[in-house]
């Protein structure tokens, strides 16, 4: 599994700030406390020695060391509790100059021993979903949130669209650098940017680094990248495009069809199959259609090396319309 490596790096360094941050803060607390009370210097001055009287302990031969370690534990917890009276006498907890972590499992590290803490894989993926194109989308159009109740109106209809549903929910479940490529067809409205952007949402939450756009932000960048209108962190505008684990492709055949988009939508959906990394394809088009519009070469590549699922149905955002 492979996370966008600048999204690690940047939830890495908010992780790195927040931790200095709490440190900081924390060491101006104690800083405070110390200037009104000396005596808490002087109390963490003998807890930091408790390495350096164990050590003495232990050298000093094994007669006897169970003795030694308890007397030194002992004293530790009078200092501790010496050290909880006189901030309480201050009005403060006992706590109140440890640094203050939002995540008390990994203290703000990332790190949970040597697997990634909970916390900041959360923030890897919505950091990661924020790269991906998909911006909100992803917190609302999920499997989850996928209803096909709006399909019962007729059973042939249903049947399609629950069958669309499983394989689309067993492909993100299952997704890997050997999965197919996939192709959605049929009219607007009929759930294909839904499910598309729940397998996005899935994907990303298994480690990997998904990248969703338009067929016209796509060939926006390819054209960009050619007349050197580059404002990208990548090396070309069409970086992202190639490199991703999976590649998702809204509104496919909307866009303005020339001979540089064909010959851009070949070089970037045959770079891809040939280096294994799938793409999913959302389309109003049929394949005699896509045929017209882009040639019999790039047609059958992508119908012949893809699962296409077929929309079919009424617009759901009309349905929804009359739904009390």
């Amino acid at each position: 599994m492979a996370y966008n490596s600048d999204a690690f790096k940047k939830v890495m360094d908010d992780f790195s700030a927040k931790r200095a941050r709490a440190i900081d803060e924390a060491d101006m607390r104690l800083k405070d406390v110390t200037e009104r009370c000396p005596q808490i210097k002087l109390i963490d001055l003998a807890l930091s020695g408790t390495g350096v009287a164990i050590m003495e302990a232990i050298s000093e031969g094994r007669e006897g060391i169970e003795d030694r370690i308890n007397n030194i534990r002992h004293k530790n917890e009078e200092l501790q509790q010496q050290r909880s009276d006189f901030l309480a006498h201050l009005g403060y907890d006992s706590d109140y100059t440890f640094p203050k972590f939002e995540c008390p499992k990994c203290k703000d590290t990332g790190y949970d021993g040597a697997a990634l803490c909970e916390c900041f894989r959360k923030e890897l993926v919505l950091e990661t979903c924020r790269r991906s194109g998909l911006g909100r989308l992803v917190d609302v159009q999920t499997f989850d949130s996928f209803s096909l109740d709006y399909y019962k109106y007729n059973d042939d209809v249903y049947e399609n669209m629950l069958l669309n549903y499983n394989v689309s929910k067993n492909y993100a479940e299952k997704f890997s650098s050997a999965s197919q490529n996939l192709m959605f067809i049929g009219s607007t409205g009929l759930g294909k940017t839904h499910l598309s952007t729940a397998i996005a949402g899935k994907v990303i939450e298994l480690g990997f680094d998904v990248c969703y756009d338009t067929a016209a932000n796509v060939f926006l960048s390819f054209e960009n990248e050619r007349f050197g209108k580059q404002n990208s962190k990548y090396a070309t505008p069409t970086d992202r495009y190639f490199e991703c684990d999976l590649l998702i492709v809204d509104d496919l055949g909307t866009e303005v069809t020339t001979q540089f988009t064909v010959s851009a939508l070949y070089n970037l959906i045959n770079t891809r199959f040939m280096n294994g990394r799938p793409v999913l394809l959302n389309t109003n088009l049929s394949l005699e259609e896509m045929q017209k519009k882009y040639g019999e070469r790039i047609a059958s590549r992508l119908f012949g090396e893809s699962i296409v699922l077929r929309f079919v149905g009424k617009d759901v955002r009309l349905l929804k319309v009359d739904i009390t």
